[in-house]
């Protein structure tokens, strides 16, 4: 009985050894790596422009990648590309007050309603 009790008592420190070693060593690495790997190395080529609630759990964004910007239709289980808009769209959302007021994002998603609807008809 004696033996036993030692063994699990031996086993019960291991495993906490192994726990505090594994949160110092995560800590250590998040104290490196602050924002993940992208950012720690000045990376930043995505950008969220604008984004609205449509429903629970939905969105619509415009997102810049690049030099490309996308109107993205965002769920909980999925994320699609409702429309690519054009460089002169795009930068409507980088306007500053003093250049003129950005368009809605509903004048900007009537806009490419109307353009998808243009290209399915004809």
């Amino acid at each position: 009985m004696g033996s036993a009790l030692l063994s699990l008592v031996g086993a019960l420190a291991v495993i906490g050894a192994i726990l505090v070693l594994a949160y110092y060593a995560t800590r250590l690495l998040a104290l490196r790596v602050p924002k993940g790997f992208a950012m720690a190395r000045g990376e930043r080529h995505m950008q969220v422009l604008e984004q609205m609630p449509v429903a629970r759990d939905q969105k619509l964004m415009v997102v810049q990648v690049g030099q490309r910007f996308f109107l993205l239709g965002a769920t909980a289980n999925n994320i699609q590309t409702l429309a690519e808009l054009t460089p002169e769209e795009g930068q409507q959302w980088h306007q500053g007050p003093e250049e003129g007021a950005p368009p809605s994002f509903r004048e900007a998603l009537l806009s490419q309603l109307k353009k998808q609807g243009k290209k399915e008809r004809g």
